[in-house]
C-alpha cells in the first residue's frame, strides 16, 4: 500500500511537468509602430488579436509605441510597451509585460532586441515576424535571418 501511494505522489508530481512542458509550435512576433497617425488602427488590431482564443501552441507578441494625444483610448500611453496577447486583454500599460520607456521604432537595433527577446522567453519551433507601420517592408531581412520574405506584406519566417 505505501509503494502505491509512493507511485500515486510521483505521478501526481510528474504530470504538471509533462503537461506544461509542451511548447508551443509558434511564436508570432508583431512589431506595431503607432507612433503616428495610424494610432487607432494599431489599436484595433490590437484587439482583434485579442480575440483570438488562447492557445498553448501560439504565442502572440507585440512591441507597440504609441504618439502622446492622438488618442485617448487605453490610458493614452505614449511609451513603447510589450505584450503577450491573451484573450479580452486590451493594450494598457496594466496588461503589458514591459515597458521600455520611450524608444526609437525605427531603429534596426530595436527591432532585433525584440526578435532575441521573443526567441528567449517563448522559444518554439517556428517564429513568424510581423512588422507594422506605414513602411514598405524590411529592407535588410538577410540581416534579421530571415529565410522567406514578402516585402509589401512585411512578413518574415524568421530561421531558428
Amino acid at each position: 500500500m505505501k509503494k502505491l501511494a509512493l507511485i500515486f505522489l510521483a505521478l501526481l508530481w510528474l504530470i504538471p511537468c509533462v503537461v506544461f512542458s509542451q511548447k508551443a509550435k509558434w511564436t508570432v512576433l508583431v512589431f506595431v509602430n503607432t507612433d503616428s497617425d495610424l494610432e487607432g488602427h494599431g489599436i484595433e488590431d490590437f484587439l482583434e488579436m485579442a480575440q483570438v482564443p488562447n492557445s498553448d501552441l501560439v504565442n502572440v507578441l507585440v512591441e507597440m509605441d504609441r504618439t502622446l494625444g492622438w488618442t485617448e483610448e487605453y490610458g493614452d500611453w505614449d511609451q513603447t510597451l510589450r505584450f503577450k496577447i491573451s484573450h479580452g486583454m486590451t493594450p494598457t500599460v496594466a496588461e503589458s509585460q514591459e515597458d521600455l520607456k520611450e524608444i526609437n521604432m525605427g531603429d534596426p537595433v530595436v527591432l532585433r532586441n525584440f526578435i532575441n527577446w521573443g526567441k528567449e522567453k517563448y522559444p518554439t519551433e517556428h517564429y513568424l515576424l510581423i512588422i507594422w507601420d506605414h513602411g514598405d517592408g524590411w529592407r535588410f531581412a538577410d540581416a534579421l535571418g530571415c529565410r522567406y520574405t514578402h516585402k509589401e506584406l512585411s512578413l518574415y519566417v524568421l530561421k531558428n
